[in-house]
């Protein structure tokens, strides 16, 4: 065995080092959501093997060999995966460079390997820097800090060993609590003057990083195009898509975050004809949305904040009529359906919106529906005649648009039922499919029947996508929207009011979650929306509020300590109030039970240790220095006898000094295979020398 073997300390520092590099490289990209399964679980599959390697089967290693077939095979598969799989040449090259990392990982020995590795990592936290919007991020860069600093200051050691000398393993012993001190300590320092550059230092950069990256994978459904069953599908993910804060909240008001309108319908899909749109001028972070004459409307208004995840593309969402907005952008973009769009990458994206709420009492100003758009807004596909029937029965003696399509609306969500499940198969018809054969389905259907049944009694209608109002953390007071939000509705031309919201969804009656780990995943939301706001979004203006919040001395961004105080009230009068005496007893008979085991866990410490050695070397993978650790413990056990050898006397010269002392035979034994085993370089010497010293400590007990 060379001195740089799995069992060194400085050598397993140094591979533990390098995993937690990896480690964090490999997590902040999979925050990003940048990589698809097929890529991400090979390579963390390859990290958690390796570390395997490290502490658990030091003798599992990949050839150098098969790793060059294996990373020679895949080259050659790339062109399979960039022509038939992928199909685009950034997702095949990224499938090929991790994985080439990946069986990297699993081989690597040499200096030159690490190197390349520490090259990976940095790339891969480079990557999520640009990409990533998660406070998760935040966890794996400190987590590659750490591991960085210590890789560097054990490879440095490391590299002084393989140089050359001889260095003996005692004087390797406590190399591992150094290196985690001075690495814990360097750490430390970079984490404070960092936090000092944070709060100097607004991050001016995000805009424009964003806009040299292209737009990762979002969410279908907010583009020009949706097909039915695509929503649905959403809703069965629970991945986060943005956060809106409501400041002046309307009794009664059921928030819907409307993001795009779909007015053409061939039957299986809602699109519409390409749309340039018109841009909209910012001037000093503010843009008017609606004309003088929808200002100047009585009625009420809703004025919230949203922070856009990296799901939703480059669709902006409003609650109620959009009015006015405040945002960092030079220009936005309204479609002619009445959707609005950054036109780039939105990820992070931070905004301030007044909107208008419809209310039967105070309608918008409407001007009127040109004759072009109310023609598409009739259109219908060739279906079912049962559904225009259906339709005409429900309305018939019903004298006004609004209340046809309040009567088909009320239809729709007394009779069907409400289903996440897609059907089995893909139906012909699936709008006359739904209302005639299956009657139940999820939002999608209901509004794709309603918009149809209402066309074909001549009402203009479209289908609006977006989200449900989303769930409120009391911690944050923010709203949490997630995938499993999206929903879709109609929109409804009304003479005199202009596009009116109808909802024919029943109400999804899935049990919402409650308790404790509920209330964590609102504490960790609430981190989120922190990262966000005071890291996402850390501009000049920010950099102002938290100076004034310091120096108020009440700096409490995204937390609410009057919610906070009250959970715990209510944790007190649930939970402890009925189980706090045994919960109150446990408590102290563990810390009796602890106090009195305490001056016994050095000694099964080190019994523990020795065991470990003692299994190692027997297993025939002891080195020459591990002689001279086995020799001082046997003579630590004799010094507790009273015996302790000089520092004159040669070993075998002390064996002979104990005279007829039982312990002699042992000593001298030990002894010789010492000398063997150290002097010598017989190996086979080390299992007779342990078995000399399992018969001195024997004797020892005896007397």
């Amino acid at each position: 065995m060379g001195l740089l073997d799995a069992h060194n300390p400085v050598e397993r520092f140094f591979q533990l080092s390098m995993l937690g590099m990896l480690g964090a490289g490999y997590g902040a990209v999979v925050t990003t959501e940048a990589l698809d399964f097929w890529t991400a679980f090979p390579a963390g599959a390859a990290l958690v093997v390796r570390f395997l390697m490290i502490v658990g089967a030091p003798g599992l290693r990949v050839s150098e060999g098969l790793a060059t077939v294996l990373a020679v095979a895949y080259i050659g598969f790339f062109p399979i995966d960039y022509l038939y799989l992928s199909r685009e040449f950034l997702p095949a090259t990224v499938h090929l460079v991790f994985f080439v990392a990946s069986v990297l990982v699993l081989k690597a020995r040499s200096m030159r390997d690490f190197r390349l590795l520490q090259l990976i990592a940095f790339m891969q936290m480079m990557a999520a820097t640009v990409l990533s919007v998660s406070a998760g991020y935040f966890a794996f860069l400190a987590l590659f800090v750490l591991s960085g600093v210590g890789a560097l200051a054990s490879g440095e050691i490391r590299s002084k060993l393989m140089s050359g000398g001889r260095v003996a393993r005692t004087a390797l012993a406590g190399s591992r609590r150094g290196l985690a001190i001075v690495t814990a300590a360097a750490f430390v320092g970079i984490l404070a003057a960092g936090t000092g550059f944070f709060v100097l230092l607004p991050r001016t950069a995000r805009v424009a990083m964003q806009h040299l990256v292209p737009s990762r994978f979002h969410l279908p459904g907010f583009s020009n195009e949706v097909r039915l069953g695509q929503i649905g599908e959403m809703r069965m993910t629970s991945t986060p898509v943005m956060h809106a804060r409501v400041y002046n909240q309307v009794p009664g008001l059921e928030l819907k975050w409307r993001g795009s309108t779909l007015g053409s319908f061939d039957g299986r899909r809602w699109y519409n004809e390409t749309d340039r749109g018109e841009p909209v001028m910012v001037d000093q972070k503010h843009a008017r949305l609606a004309p003088l004459e929808q200002l100047a409307a009585p009625g009420k208004r809703l004025q919230y904040e949203v922070q856009l995840k990296s799901a939703t593309g480059d669709v902006l969402f409003f609650a109620g009529l959009p009015e006015q907005i405040s945002i960092d952008a030079p220009q936005i973009i309204r479609t002619s359906a009445g959707g609005y769009r950054v036109g780039g990458f939105a990820a992070g994206m931070r905004y301030a919106a007044w909107g208008f709420i419809d209310t039967p009492e105070n309608p918008p100003f409407a001007r009127e529906l040109g004759a072009g758009a109310r023609a598409v807004y009739l259109r219908t596909p060739e279906m079912d005649s049962r559904v225009g029937e259906l339709a005409g029965r429900l309305t018939a003696g019903v004298d006004t648009a609004e209340r046809k399509a309040r009567v088909i609306e009320k239809h729709l969500l007394t009779q069907y039922g409400y289903t996440t499940e897609l059907p089995v198969e893909s139906p012909r018809d699936p709008v006359a499919y739904f209302l005639f054969e299956r009657r139940k389905g999820h939002c999608e259907y209901f509004a794709s029947a309603m918009a149809v049944m209402l066309r074909t009694q001549g009402i203009p209608s479209r289908v609006a996508t977006g989200f449900q109002s989303g769930t409120f953390n009391p911690v944050s007071e923010w709203y949490l929207v997630r995938a499993s939000d999206a929903h879709s509705w109609v929109e409804a031309w009304v003479d005199g009011r202009g596009w009116t919201t109808f909802d024919p969804t029943p109400p999804d009656l899935r049990p919402q979650e409650t308790g404790l780990l509920a209330r964590a995943a609102f504490y960790m939301d609430a981190m989120e929306v922190f990262w966000q706001d005071w890291v996402m979004s850390y501009d000049l203006e920010r950099q102002l509020l938290l100076a004034d919040r310091v120096g108020r001395g009440g700096w409490t961004p995204g937390f609410s300590w009057d919610s906070m105080s009250g959970w715990i009230k209510a944790v007190w009068n649930s939970h402890v109030a009925k189980w706090g005496l045994w919960v109150a007893g446990a408590i102290v008979a563990g810390e009796i039970l602890f106090w009195a085991m305490l001056p016994f866990v050095p000694r099964w410490w080190r019994r523990w240790k020795q065991k470990r050695e003692e299994a190692r070397i027997r297993r025939g993978e002891a080195q020459a220095s591990d002689a001279a650790l086995l020799y001082g413990r046997m003579l630590e056990a004799l010094k507790r006898q009273g015996v302790e050898k000089p520092g004159w006397l040669t070993p075998r010269e002390f064996a002979r000094t104990l005279g007829d002392s039982p312990a002699r035979p042992h000593v001298e034994n030990a002894t010789e295979a010492y000398h063997e085993w150290r002097h010598g370089g017989r190996a086979e010497a080390a299992a007779r020398m342990l078995d000399a010293l399992s018969g001195l400590d024997a004797s020892m007990r005896r007397s």
